[in-house]
This record gives structure tokens, C-alpha cells and sequence, in this order.
């Protein structure tokens, strides 16, 4: 089972502090920050697996017209998997950057976009049963990913409805490596590319309430999800052989879920 926690803040920045004939204040500029923890434990065939992600992200958009935001964002993530107990852990850290925009060709609907890059980090320890040994590795690769959403939105004074379907996509490029410390056990990997996919269809609804200091919004998202199956082989060999006779499918990811999520906004009364 997954829990996940996401904090997220925006601040709008008019463009001028003291207005004046020839500088009129308005509010086209928001900078914005956000960071989640997400952690679990789940059962993998009978192995034990526990997990503990992290991520922080911050950036600024602008309002170019009443129709099209457009913005940038850099965001680190961090990732910690525990398998078994014996020690088998495995490491990960990201630094992206992503461009993305908001367009509303037609009242009430909007096309979201994003798209953005980044590079990635592993360290690994796995535990050797024959020997008792810890085999130690590093990697690195890149990443390439984006999305795309259409939403539609039905908005009273105080409540929010919005139906809206999403595409993501992601391609990572891993490069090879070889353990060490697991003696003739250690093992070389060759390069490796994970391509994924997944689709998206959902709702998200939200009421505002005023309040003395501001307004709280509280919401609810229900979104079904479907992951296509990814393409991603891997070659390896024992790392004293000096070959890469073995090539080895990844898991299918083909699958389905479904995902709630209850969240709780505050604006006050200074943006």
C-alpha cells in the first residue's frame, strides 16, 4: 500500500510595487514551490519491498493573455528501496527541468502541456546468497518525458467541476555498469532504454468556502488509470567473463488502477 503527501505553494508577484501613471500594477507573474513524500511497502511475490520517494520542485509562470500561461520548472527527486533483508537496497536521484503551458482555445477548456528533461543517478547494494556478499554499483542516464491534457471545466461562484483525460510519456536512457565487491559473483549490465506510457481519464471537483483570513478550497480527484506495456531489455553477464551473452525482458507494465485523492487549498487575502 502507497500514502502519499504533497504540500505545494504559489505566490503571485505584481510587476510593479508601487503603482503609478506610467506603471500599472497587475498580477500576470506567480512564483510557485511544491514537494511530496510518497511511501509504502508492498508484496512482490513473496520478497518484501519498501519504498520512500521524494520530491521538490519550484518555478514561475506568466500570463501572456487571458487565454495562454506558459512557465518553467526545475524540480530534484529522491528515491530509497529497501527489497528483502539482507541488506539489498536500492538508491536513486533525479534533477529535471520542464517547460510546460495552459491554453484555452474555447471557454471552459483548456490543453495543458509540458515537456522537460533530466538526468538520473542509481546506487545499488545487492546481497550475494551464495557468499554473503554486498555487490556495490553505480549508474547514471537521462530522462525525457512530457504529457498532455485536455480538461474541461464547470465553475460556479464557489464550485468546481472538471472532467479530463491525460497522456504521459517518459523515455530513459540508462547507461552500463559494472558491480563491485561480490567477487566472482559480481555482475556487468549493459546500456538499457525504458520507454512508458500511460493514459488517463478522471474528475476533479472542488467548493470554496470564505473565511475571515482568505478562502479554503477543499477537493476531491477519482482517475482511472492505464499503464501500456513499456518496451525495456537489458544485457548482462557475469562481470569476469568479459561478455554479455544474457539479455533479460523487464517486468510488463501493463496494468490498470484506480486512484482518490482528497486535497485541501488555503488562498489568503495577500495572494
Amino acid at each position: 500500500m502507497d500514502y502519499l503527501l504533497v504540500v505545494q505553494v504559489l505566490v503571485r508577484i505584481p510587476l510593479c510595487a508601487q503603482p503609478a501613471q506610467f506603471c500599472v500594477e497587475t498580477n500576470r507573474l506567480a512564483f510557485w514551490s511544491g514537494g511530496f513524500v510518497n511511501f509504502g511497502d508492498r508484496d512482490d511475490e513473496g520478497l518484501d519491498i519498501g519504498h520512500t520517494t521524494i520530491g521538490i520542485s519550484g518555478g514561475f509562470d506568466y500570463r501572456f493573455s487571458e487565454k495562454l500561461v506558459a512557465g518553467l520548472g526545475i524540480g530534484y527527486g529522491r528515491d530509497q528501496a529497501d527489497i528483502g533483508e539482507n541488506g539489498t537496497e536500492n538508491r536513486a536521484q533525479s534533477f529535471s527541468a520542464a517547460l510546460y503551458a495552459s491554453y484555452e482555445p474555447i471557454d471552459n477548456f483548456f490543453l495543458d502541456t509540458l515537456l522537460g528533461a533530466g538526468t538520473l543517478n542509481f546506487d545499488s547494494n545487492r546481497y550475494v546468497t551464495s557468499t554473503g556478499d554486498i555487490a556495490t554499483g553505480e549508474r547514471s542516464g537521462s530522462q525525457v518525458f512530457g504529457s498532455v491534457t485536455a480538461a474541461y471545466e464547470i465553475r460556479e461562484d464557489s464550485w468546481l467541476v472538471s472532467p479530463y483525460a491525460r497522456v504521459e510519456f517518459s523515455r530513459s536512457g540508462l547507461d552500463g555498469f559494472t558491480e563491485q565487491g561480490g567477487s566472482i559473483y559480481s555482475l556487468t549490465y549493459g546500456s538499457q532504454t525504458v520507454d512508458t506510457v500511460s493514459g488517463f481519464i478522471g474528475v476533479r471537483a472542488n467548493k470554496s468556502f470564505e473565511m475571515d483570513w482568505g478562502t479554503l478550497t477543499p477537493g476531491l480527484r477519482l482517475e482511472y488509470v492505464h499503464d501500456f506495456d513499456g518496451s525495456s531489455k537489458v544485457k548482462l553477464d557475469y562481470a569476469d567473463l568479459g561478455t554479455l551473452p544474457y539479455e533479460i525482458d523487464g517486468r510488463e507494465t501493463d496494468q490498470d488502477y484506480v486512484t482518490l485523492g482528497l486535497s485541501v487549498n488555503t488562498q489568503f487575502d495577500n495572494d
